[in-house]
């Protein structure tokens, strides 16, 4: 049965041969096809002589040089890539946070115990003095490793492109600064920086997306925050230049109580609290005024924050009403408690809430944008 097959073959055989050679072009092409198939054959044993990490010397296509720089790896490219993949499930890994957190914690808790009651030299000292290098040692690390695994600046997740790894990176940096200040002589004037380990608490921040949130509102409020400011400022001035018009000069007195004229405030007299022979002299106490401009606004920022607003509110209302150079009077101008009250109401109530209520709006939309939700509806 198979050689009857075969009989059949051969006259097509005998056809193919033929026209190969009736056709020279045809021929050199099934020869140049040949001879590549046979350069790559020779190629290919060759790289797996060589353990598969380059190709031999032997005259091969530059297309098939090209495509094994490009599709086999170098040894150590290989070793260098399974590096970086460990280090980044290392600081990716949810204990690796954990560890980093604590000692986040434990840092704060070590500056918080460094008090001037800890003597130079003594026991206490060296142990802070010992641990802050061991924080610092683990925060160096952490950052190199982050560095290693996203890398500086390599797009999308590079260290220094995040403003929290910005954060976290500066504060180390100034940490490191300060400890080689007390080391190295020549370094003495950054000493000053050990001041800015207090802010190693704020690496906390990126580490809680529900604080990023409120700082990054806080943040997005600031050109709306300088919006309200400047209409907190222009009722400040207005309020300022009321109570110019009704209090200035009429809230001082004599240091001398039973002197009622500033014209009278002269000499001298025994001071009751110190039964000393003092100068009389005529001016205002520390509760504040309305003399000028800048006084009047930093009185009424001072009653803004309910901050001794009750006494600056019996002063006004003891000023005299038509002269200036009186001393108060129990109210002899009760009017002025209304102004005062006003004034409680409007910043208090109205312009200092202005604020939360921008922060919050930013709030609002930075949740809004992340997962649909209003944290006011909640």
């Amino acid at each position: 049965h198979h050689m009857h097959h075969m009989h059949e073959l051969l006259p097509l055989m005998r056809s193919y041969a033929t026209a190969l050679t009736a056709c020279p072009p045809l021929m050199g092409a099934l020869k140049e096809v040949r001879s590549t198939m046979r350069e790559r054959r020779h190629a290919q044993r060759s790289a797996d002589a060589n353990g598969g990490c380059c190709w031999s010397s032997s005259p091969i296509p530059s297309d098939l040089n090209d495509l094994g720089r490009s599709s086999l790896p170098l040894h150590g490219d290989v070793q260098a890539s399974m590096l970086i993949e460990t280090m980044r499930r290392i600081v990716s890994h949810p204990a690796f946070e954990r560890a980093i957190l604590t000692t986040i914690f434990l840092s704060s808790a070590a500056l918080a115990f460094d008090m001037p009651s800890v003597q130079p030299g003594s026991l206490e000292a060296g142990v802070l003095a010992s641990l802050d290098i061991a924080f610092t040692f683990i925060f160096v690390v952490e950052m190199l490793l982050k560095i290693m695994a996203h890398g500086a600046f390599a797009h999308p997740d590079g260290y220094f492109l995040s403003s929290w790894n910005l954060l976290d990176a500066s504060i180390v940096t100034t940490s490191v600064a300060s400890l080689l200040a007390d080391d190295v002589e020549y370094l003495e004037a950054l000493r000053a920086l050990r001041a800015l380990r207090a802010l190693r608490p704020l690496r906390v921040i990126r580490r809680f997306p529900g604080l990023q949130k409120v700082v990054n509102s806080l943040f997005r409020s600031i050109p709306q925050v300088g919006d309200v400011a400047q209409v907190c400022l222009l009722f400040f001035i207005v309020f300022g230049l009321f109570g110019m018009q009704f209090l200035m000069g009429r809230m001082a007195a004599c240091s001398d109580p039973s002197i009622p004229r500033k014209e009278d405030c002269v000499g001298t007299f025994v001071d009751p609290s110190r039964g000393e022979t003092v100068e009389r002299w005529w001016g205002n106490d520390d509760l504040g005024n309305f003399d000028n401009i800048w006084y009047a606004t930093l009185t009424l920022f001072e009653m803004a924050t309910l901050e001794m607003w009750p006494e600056v509110l019996w002063r006004t209302m003891d000023s005299d009403p038509v002269a200036k150079g009186v001393a108060p009077v129990r109210n002899a101008n009760p009017i002025m408690g209304s102004f005062i009250v006003i004034w409680i109401v409007v910043s208090n109530f109205i312009l200092l809430n202005l604020f939360v209520g921008v922060v919050l709006e930013n709030f609002n939309a930075i949740r809004k944008a992340e997962d649909g939700s209003s944290f006011m509806s909640e």
